[in-house]
């Protein structure tokens, strides 16, 4: 490994403080030995029970499930992403072929003004997702009544130089929630019991 051949050969040569620091960068240095650090430590978090954020949701009690998402819907695209990273659940395109049909009542996806500076511009504003839905067999019986998931994020607005990175920040802020929202929708539907039949 690296670290050893370069201790070997500084301690070969017995050079000065300035030609070992030399040395000890050229081989990674303290990044390298940070990274070494890093990566042993997430190797072992997953034997410990520890798992990320986005990989809690369960499997859903139903293999066959119908949405009502719209084909350009930020959250319909993420839930069948992670859907499929879970397994066990496919999502049909015919409502007829499926258990269950999670039907979307409203998705919202806005922001509000909070505070306006001096001048009257906005100096803070709220992102807001939010996805209302039901989930039912398609044959009049209801497994989870009408639910309203809502997520908030509060921003400082930015001043015209910052104005790009700020847009960014906000499709970073958005991205989060969906995923967010998700998961907590993936967590409900996990726990409905099928109708039966």
């Amino acid at each position: 490994m690296w670290w050893f051949e370069g201790v070997s050969s500084i301690h070969s040569d017995c050079q000065t403080p300035q030609l070992l620091r030399r040395r000890f960068l050229q081989h990674g240095g303290l990044r390298g030995l940070l990274g070494l650090m890093v990566f042993g430590t997430a190797s072992m978090l997953p034997g410990c029970g520890f798992q990320l954020r986005g990989g809690t949701a369960s499997r859903l009690p139903f293999s066959k499930l119908y949405t009502t998402f719209s084909a350009n819907s930020p959250i319909g695209i993420e839930f069948k992403r992670s859907l499929r990273s879970v397994g066990g659940t496919e999502v049909v395109d015919t409502p007829t072929s499926a258990q269950a049909w999670l039907e979307v009542l409203g998705e919202v996806r806005d922001r509000q003004v909070l505070g306006f500076s001096r001048t009257g511009s906005a100096r803070e504003y709220q992102l807001r997702l939010q996805l209302h839905w039901r989930l039912h067999d398609g044959r009049g019986h209801e497994m989870i009544s009408p639910t309203r998931i809502s997520l908030s994020r509060d921003v400082t607005a930015a001043d015209a130089q910052q104005l790009v990175a700020k847009q960014e920040e906000d499709a970073l802020l958005y991205q989060d929630m969906t995923t967010d929202l998700v998961q907590q929708l993936l967590r409900q539907l996990a726990s409905v019991r099928p109708a039966d039949g």
